[in-house]
Formats: C-alpha cells, structure tokens, sequence
C-alpha cells in the first residue's frame, strides 16, 4: 500500500514536471 501510493506520487510528480517544463517552453 505505501509503495503503491510512493508510484503514485512519483508519477504525478514526473507529469506535473513534463507539463510544467512545456508550458515554460511554450511561453519562452
């Protein structure tokens, strides 16, 4: 349960990253 919840969040972590990164190339 803790390890399926720590994949959980590092997913979320690595999408939240990838759009954050294209959204600052975009706007650059």
């Amino acid at each position: 349960m803790c390890g399926n919840s720590f994949a959980i969040i590092l997913v979320l972590f690595i999408l939240l990253a990838i759009i954050g990164y294209g959204l600052w190339g975009y706007n650059y």
